[in-house]
């Protein structure tokens, strides 16, 4: 028998269905005369029950208007056909857990020579296309969350399907009735409960049931931490919540009831609970003693003093925030920006805690603890839906670096933010360096504490700047000196290297941590991560300060062409003091900073320069402009998972 294989790293979420396939075991004879063909539908049992639940609404078995999607697929590796989508009808539903269909499956056929391999998926949803590039079948279901999903394929004259989705069952007291309207669950941790996109793989190659995600199909996955439905409270009906093939709550869930979409009840447990795809937990009716009145969270006073405090966010949400270490006026001065993600208006969850994870003065100095920041921490307005960070400069400024931390309950970082402290004004020239670069470049790296003239004999390693692996939004530390390959010294949480991939939320949740791969740090390939497609666009991973995005490679602007530099009016180079120029009326100047090898350790210091830009170079590396010592410039594509300079650019207007 044919097995079926659930690939995703942690996948729920359906409706539009694809398939594919080139080989299996289950042939369907092209060369018989008759095409319509007669099938046993069994509803696959669930820990012994075979329940559906339409709508969340506590229907049990196959319903009239049912749909299944059948697709057909050359073993030779032929053209696509189009699916064939079946609606159950009443007289076809023998009892709630079997139907006997026929389907007419001709147009499944290509010729009479190809022999066709026949796959089944529910719901048939919105189907939009698949690819004959693969050794099995396909099903791809996209778009919504919270349903039913199965997968199958014709075994005989039986249509076998199996679960994908795992199942959360309960009942809501009768005592709710009236007073409620819909549910929302969330973990304790905000666990990942699914994507937008699951991916199902049939094949017979592999005896198990197993999860993977579709990456090279899909890009960009969004996460979902929460799930939610309508809501009958008649102490009968059955509400089944549909998740992911996999959600490990380790530290339990909470439920909220909600009437015209505010919270009005909620029940809690504290109790870890496993899903696993085709098994069901049955919680039965919802103890009345345990759902509570919900109140919201009192409102949170900052321990910094915030009377007077200074706005950071005012042009503009960003990963990071610039206060001008030169002006003495900042010291002791309190400043505050909304706790959103990058340059989103999306908030970070329910705040706890507060950390700095690391200072830094960009060399091999010894880092004084808070001397950079003196504190953070957060305050949440009852008048607001918003959480804003707040931080404190201290009585004697320091330039510096520092990587500040939102926390949930559990510790687990939310999202983090850089706060730059050069100690010299950052400025942008207007002209974008004589027309090579785009209007608004930096006059340094991002994280340069200053800049190195281009008349200066010494560039200074603190004009160095930060390093960042392309697409994470997080910066690690630059080099401790010219030619000399290690980091500069943190207090704090020093970079420590893992040598596997990981995904996007990981390392939101682990920004100190180095990826060390050879090619994509990413399980899920996003080549647009950093917004190349749209000069008016910044995405929300992107590093730079608010008005400022990573640049785009742009052919019509010789700094991000590709092409070389040397002979430019204003070029210069100075490898013995480890410089670069290029650019009129005022060039701007590149240090040689080296940068991270994709083994995690520091290379080339005071030999090659990095500057990455937002343009992919395939699915594993990326574009990033490249100066040498020996005088020659190149654009260069490291793989994505280096570590390497930014320089920043304005935003399009």
């Amino acid at each position: 028998m044919k097995k079926i294989l659930i690939y995703s790293s942690a996948i729920l979420c359906m409706m539009a269905t694809v398939f594919s396939c080139q080989k299996a075991p289950e042939v369907v004879n092209p060369a018989q005369e008759q095409r319509l063909q007669t099938f046993t539908l069994s509803f696959p049992e669930m820990d012994g029950a075979a329940t559906k639940v339409s709508n969340n609404l506590g229907t049990v078995g196959w319903e009239e208007g049912d749909q299944l999607v059948f697709q057909g697929c050359p073993k030779d590796g032929g053209a696509s056909v189009a699916p064939v989508v079946h609606t159950l009808t009443a007289s076809e539903i023998t009892d709630p857990k079997t139907a006997v269909i026929t389907v007419d499956l001709s147009s499944l056929v290509k010729d009479e020579s190809t022999p066709y391999e026949i796959n089944v998926a529910y719901p048939a949803g919105v189907w939009s296309s698949y690819s004959s590039s693969h050794t099995y079948g396909r099903s791809r279901f996209t778009g919504a969350t919270n349903r039913l999903l199965m997968a199958g394929y014709i075994n005989g004259s039986a249509i076998e399907l199996v679960h994908v989705t795992a199942v959360l069952f309960f009942k809501v007291p009768a005592s709710l009735d009236g007073l409620v309207d819909s549910y929302t669950i969330i973990g304790k941790n905000e666990e990942v409960l699914g994507y937008d996109k699951y991916l199902v793989e049939i094949n017979n190659a592999i005896p198990n049931f197993l999860a993977k995600l579709g990456a090279e199909t899909y890009g960009t996955l969004d996460p979902v931490t929460s799930l939610s439905g309508p809501v009958t409270a008649d102490g009968t009906t059955l509400h089944a919540v549909y998740f992911q093939n996999e959600v490990n709550f380790t530290n339990g869930f909470t439920i909220q009831f909600k009437q015209g979409g505010e919270i009005k009840k909620i029940i809690s447990s504290n109790a870890p609970l496993h899903l696993v795809h085709g098994h069901g937990v049955n919680l039965g009716l919802l103890p009345e003693s345990y759902i509570a009145d919900y109140v919201a969270p009192s409102t949170h006073d900052s321990s910094i003093d915030m009377a007077g405090a200074t706005a950071l966010d005012g042009s503009g949400n960003a990963n990071c925030y610039i206060v001008d270490g030169s002006v003495a006026a900042n010291a002791e001065k309190v400043f505050t920006f909304k706790a959103y993600k990058g340059n989103s208006a999306v908030g970070v969850g329910t705040i706890a805690s507060t950390a700095i994870l690391w200072e830094t003065y960009n060399n091999a100095e010894t880092v004084t603890a808070n001397s950079v920041i003196a504190a953070v921490d957060f305050d949440k307005q009852e008048a607001n839906d918003y959480y804003t960070m707040v931080f404190k400069m201290p009585a004697t400024l320091h330039a510096g670096n520092a990587l500040i931390a939102a926390k949930d309950a559990g510790g687990n970082i939310l999202w983090s933010w850089h706060i730059w402290v050069p100690e010299t004004s950052v400025t942008a020239d207007a002209t974008g360096v004589g027309g090579m670069a785009q209007a608004g470049i930096l006059d340094r790296n991002l994280g340069a504490l200053v800049v190195t003239s281009p008349s200066a004999a010494d560039a200074s390693i603190q004009s160095a700047g930060l390093m960042y692996q392309w697409g994470r939004k997080d910066p690690f530390m630059g080099p401790s000196a010219f030619g000399t390959n290690s980091a500069a010294t943190v207090n704090g949480t020093a970079k420590t290297n893992v040598t596997e991939q990981k995904t996007e939320a990981w390392t939101i949740q682990n920004p100190t941590v180095f990826i060390a791969y050879n090619g994509d740090w990413s399980t899920v390939v996003n080549n647009d991560i950093w917004a190349d497609s749209d000069d008016k666009a910044k995405s929300i991973s992107d590093p730079c300060p608010p008005g400022y995005r990573v640049p785009q490679r742009k052919t019509s602007l010789r700094l991000w062409s590709g092409t070389s530099l040397v002979g430019e009016a204003s070029w210069g180079l100075d490898a013995t003091h480890y410089w670069f120029k290029v650019g009129t009326p005022n060039p701007v100047v590149f240090p040689i900073a080296g940068y991270i090898y994709k083994s995690g350790g520091y290379d080339q210091s005071g030999t090659e320069a990095y500057i990455w830009t937002a343009h992919k170079g395939s699915d594993t590396i990326a574009y990033a402009l490249r100066l040498k010592s020996d005088g020659t410039t190149k654009n260069e594509q490291p793989v994505k998972a280096s570590g390497a300079n930014v320089r920043c650019v304005g935003i399009a207007e």
